[in-house]
């Protein structure tokens, strides 16, 4: 996970609230329009790849890991059903690494 500044930061940049404290029960609509506006915005960023160039997602390869991504995939798919999700849950062994350069996951 992205140190607290850095999540802080890139808050700031998109212009999204950052909670200061874990999040309760009562932060659950909150965050989850805040997911909804996230996804949104990563659809658009994924669209301009999925109809760019090959070039542009070689770049998209080369800086991002692809273990983080297929982390990401997973767990938003998990969430869709609480079994999946507490199974993949003590079953997976991968952790999202906040996009490390390549070569850099411990």
């Amino acid at each position: 996970m992205p140190p607290r500044l850095v999540m802080e930061r890139l808050a700031e940049e998109l212009r999204i609230a950052t909670p200061k404290s874990p999040p309760d029960l009562g932060d659950a609509a909150t965050r989850t329009e805040r997911l909804r506006l996230l996804l949104i915005l990563l659809y658009d960023e994924l669209a301009w790849f999925r109809d760019g160039p090959q070039e542009v997602r070689n770049v998209l390869r080369a800086e991002l890991d692809a273990f983080d991504l297929g982390y990401l995939s997973t767990l938003l798919a998990m969430f869709s059903d609480e079994g999946k999700f507490r199974r993949w849950l003590a079953a997976t062994t991968n952790r999202f690494a906040a996009f490390q350069r390549k070569g850099t996951r411990e």
